[in-house]
């Protein structure tokens, strides 16, 4: 059986922040366990990209940048869980 198709985004001539934001807005429509490719021509995505999947816990499948054209895939994950502090 194969995988079923990412969801895609092309984010191209959008820049920091906007790439993260719209995947961030993307995902919020996928299940756990979708994959959403996201691709763009920001050179930033190469940075921002892993940061925030690690931060809100999805899982960065690739990231490549092929002639400036950078392409991720991004597995959703589940919502951290948000720490509290006792001070808070």
């Amino acid at each position: 059986m194969t995988p079923p198709e990412p969801h895609r985004l092309d984010v191209r001539g959008q820049f920091c922040p906007l790439p993260v934001l719209f995947s961030v807005r993307e995902i919020r429509r996928l299940q756990i366990g979708e994959t959403l490719e996201v691709v763009g021509d920001d050179p930033g995505m190469l940075e921002d990209m892993p940061v925030w999947c690690e931060r809100a816990g999805h899982r960065l499948l690739a990231i490549e940048d092929v002639d400036g054209e950078v392409r991720c895939l991004i597995e959703k994950g589940a919502p951290r869980p948000r720490s509290s502090s006792p001070n808070a």
